[in-house]
């Protein structure tokens, strides 16, 4: 081969740019089919929108409720576990914490029995402080359960333990001349038992709770002093003293016990709620004084006097202590909460879970119409082919017609050849005579074996044309005539054709009609006569070894 060809030129080619181009083949491939995928299954939810839309949503909407109700029912459970637990552990610290508490009770019953015995303030004051030394290490033992030890005859402050600059500054002072104690003795002196004060805050500033209990010395007389030469509370005759059992109000031993510890959350007795991981509140009611200042930490109406960092929420379970006259309420909640930390990470998980059930439906309902689709197009083309099929079948039909009558038009043509040899050539040799007529005899004889097998799904026979009534002549030319009649009870046309059998060569389109005749049987249109039936028969009107003549009849 030769020829001017311009030499070829290598491009560039970045081998790194190659590479990536093959890696991004199957994600752009995987997108595409994506994008494929969710086309068709739109073109299927605007096809069918509630068929294909109610079922993943009645499956996400089903499989959600359950699943987020599944994780609520068990948060719920959880949380209540974490509840009874809760107020078990605040039932057990209250109980714990009273327990310590009422310790202060020992040196009040103690001192209170003391004077009783012994009345005498001057004694008492002799004895005082070796008996307050010896109630102070028997109370205070892993807590500083009582920090000051009073006596008060007639409600004049006479006797402290421990002495120290802080405590010296209370001698001598009248409780019931201070309106904001007066009160509170008074109804102390009612209860005829110890009666608890605060937690509140002192003049010291110290934050404490206070315990009194009034002593009563029976066989006493109106006058009586003591030997402290004290005179008896103004204002306080009724209740001071009682004409029928002959009880005389002495004073007052009070016990003060440090709560500062317990405010800050430093205090020993709160390790259980810390390790458990508690936030607490405690509270009491108000005072008469406190209610005036809004300032006041406040709780539900109540004064906060001990509190975690964080403060427990509405929710938090709640139990009340109650020593002597004082009642205080307890809040625990868990430091993480009631609800459980993986509550919310279920949920999600379950409405995600939901969501793909819920498009695996759709998937499935997208690929099961998109089945039902094909197999209607099947069917379709199925159903297309079967109609294709009869029409070939028909078409066939009509093919094997038309060969039936062309094969008769060959035996009525091969015929009329072998009687026009048979007439013209007397002088011939008689074994040439002989074998052509012979293999024409064969040949005659298969055209009509194969004749008779397609005749058989065929409407064309001469008992067919038997069943055509001629009623009149309608008009006639050179070679047939032109009837009306009957045929399956039908009014149709029937022509008739006689042809001689000795037909020359020239008269050939003579014998087109006939071939026409059969080849319009087989056709069907609205512009050309129908054709329904024909046949050809010999007509001997004379000796067969002299004349023959060939009917042709079409109706």
């Amino acid at each position: 081969m030769t020829g001017n060809h311009e030499p070829s030129q290598a491009l560039p080619v970045d081998l790194k740019d190659v590479a990536i181009g093959m890696e991004e083949v199957p994600e752009v491939r995987q997108a595409t089919k994506t994008q494929h995928s969710l086309r068709k299954y739109w073109a299927n939810v605007k096809a069918r929108p509630v068929f294909m839309l109610l079922l993943p949503l009645l499956t996400f909407a089903v499989l959600c409720t359950c699943g987020v109700l599944g994780v609520v029912l068990g948060a719920n459970r959880y949380e209540q576990e974490l509840r009874d637990r809760a107020e078990s552990a605040a039932i057990d610290w209250s109980a714990s914490f009273r327990m310590s508490a009422e310790k202060v009770f020992t040196p009040l019953v103690t001192l209170s029995m003391v004077i009783q015995l012994d009345p005498s303030v001057d004694k008492l004051r002799t004895v005082f402080p070796g008996i307050a030394s010896q109630l102070f290490k028997l109370v205070n033992g892993v807590h500083n359960i009582v920090q000051e030890l009073q006596v008060s005859p007639m409600g004049i402050i006479e006797m402290i333990y421990p002495l120290n600059e802080q405590t010296d500054a209370g001698l001598g002072l009248n409780i019931f001349n201070q309106p904001a104690l007066r009160g509170g003795a008074l109804k102390t002196i009612e209860a005829h038992d110890i009666v608890l004060n605060g937690p509140l805050h002192l003049v010291n500033s110290n934050f404490a709770m206070i315990g009194r209990i009034p002593i009563l010395i029976k066989n006493s007389t109106l006058q009586e002093t003591f030997g402290g030469n004290l005179s008896m509370p103004y204002n306080c005759t009724d209740l001071c003293y009682n004409p029928a059992t002959h009880e005389k109000f002495w004073g007052f031993a009070t016990a003060i016990s440090p709560l500062d510890d317990l405010k800050a959350g430093n205090d020993s007795r709160l390790g259980p709620l810390k390790q458990s991981h508690y936030n607490w509140l405690m509270t009491r009611p108000y005072t008469s004084t406190e209610k005036q200042n809004p300032a006041l930490t406040a709780r539900n109406g109540q004064f906060v006097f001990a509190n975690s960092t964080r403060w427990p929420s509405q929710n938090a379970v709640k139990t009340d202590i109650h020593i002597a006259n004082a009642a205080w309420e307890v809040y625990l909640e868990p430091q993480s909460g009631w609800r459980p930390s993986w509550e919310k990470g279920l949920i999600a998980v379950a409405v995600l879970c939901s969501f793909v059930v819920a498009v695996l439906v759709a998937t499935i309902m997208a690929s099961w119409a998109q089945q039902q689709k094909l197999l209607g197009d099947v069917m379709a083309s199925n159903k297309q082919l079967a109609d294709t099929t009869a029409k070939l079948q028909d078409e066939k039909l009509r093919l094997d017609a038309l060969l039936v009558r062309q094969y008769n038009l060959v035996a009525v043509l091969a015929g009329n050849k072998g009687a026009s040899k048979r007439n013209g050539s007397g002088g011939s040799d008689g074994l040439d005579g002989s074998t052509e007529t012979s293999k024409e005899g064969l040949t005659l004889e298969r055209i009509e074996t194969m004749r008779r097998q397609l005749a058989v799904n065929t409407n064309t026979s001469l008992q067919d044309i038997g069943s055509i009534q001629t009623i009149e002549l309608l008009g006639e030319g050179t070679f047939g005539k032109v009837y009306k009649g009957l045929w399956r009870g039908t009014v149709v046309a029937v022509k008739t054709m006689l042809l001689p059998s000795n037909m020359s060569g020239c008269e050939k389109r003579e014998k087109m009609a006939v071939m026409e005749a059969a080849i319009s049987s087989s056709l069907s249109h609205p512009n050309i006569v129908q054709t329904y039936t024909y046949a050809i028969r010999p007509i001997l009107e004379a000796p067969p070894e002299k004349q023959g003549l060939n009917e042709s009849m079409t109706a």
